[in-house]
């Protein structure tokens, strides 16, 4: 048995995502998705609103303003994409 090997069998216990990140994924999943769902399934986990927020005024998106609500960074993006 090689090392790698024994390293994964020690792991017994893996935390579950968040059911938001659960849903959020199969939502994503789906072609058909309803961007406005999506952003308020989004809107339920702080930690995943605040790292999307950050992403969306960040320098890789180049906005010319400052994006402040949730929902406009996603129409913002899908704006792009459009």
């Amino acid at each position: 048995m090689t090392a790698i090997d024994q390293f994964f069998n020690k792991i017994t216990n893996l935390p579950k995502l968040p059911k938001v990140v659960q849903d959020v994924t199969l939502m994503l999943n789906n072609e058909d998705v309803v961007y406005k769902q999506l952003a308020h399934k989004i809107d339920h986990d702080l930690v995943m609103s605040a790292k999307i927020l950050r992403l969306s005024n960040s320098s890789y998106y180049g906005a010319s303003r400052t994006v402040k609500n949730d929902r406009r960074s996603y129409y913002t993006d899908l704006a792009k994409e459009s």
